[in-house]
């Protein structure tokens, strides 16, 4: 069984996680900013169905088969499924909090439900901060602007990982 303690430093540590700006922030942030609260939340969803998913994989012993895969669906599963960083996250953080001789997948997917929350929580913020923003957000030179960093933020990740950095 999974320790409170084991809990609380995981929670700690995705916490962090979830707070470092990286490509899931942008594109929530992005889709907010420019009034689309529903479709926000869509990316969140899809976002954090990635999560559980790498989550789940990792529990089962799978992720290589998932980082190999094409799966396509909505944009913010898509970003963190085939998010290597992600991948890595979970393969190398995951294992040292489920207890030695235990089955893997309910303290899995019960750690995966931790960061789940703790990134829904930040999205929340982050969503109510475009909000407020909208209409200045709105603008077409703003919006350019939006485009343009989100438009760096990918091209970058993309670059990084056709790197192998």
């Amino acid at each position: 069984m999974i320790t409170l303690d084991a809990i609380g430093t995981f929670a700690l540590i995705v916490g962090l996680l979830a707070l470092t700006p990286g490509l899931d922030t942008a594109l929530i942030l992005r889709t907010a900013a420019l009034g689309h609260r529903r479709r926000a939340w869509g990316v969140v969803l899809g976002i954090q169905s990635g999560t559980l998913v790498w989550g789940v994989l990792t529990s089962l012993g799978v992720t290589a088969l998932l980082t190999a895969s094409h799966l396509a669906w909505q944009q913010g599963f898509v970003i963190n499924l085939l998010n290597p960083k992600m991948g890595a996250f979970y393969v190398a953080v995951l294992p040292q909090f489920i207890p030695a001789g235990a089955s893997h997948l309910a303290p899995g997917v019960l750690l995966a439900g931790v960061h789940i929350l703790l990134a829904v929580i930040w999205a929340c913020a982050l969503i109510a901060f475009a909000h407020v923003l909208r209409d200045r957000l709105r603008r077409p030179s703003a919006r350019r602007y939006l485009d343009r960093i989100t438009g760096t933020v990918i091209a970058a990740f993309g670059i990084r990982l056709a790197l192998g950095q």
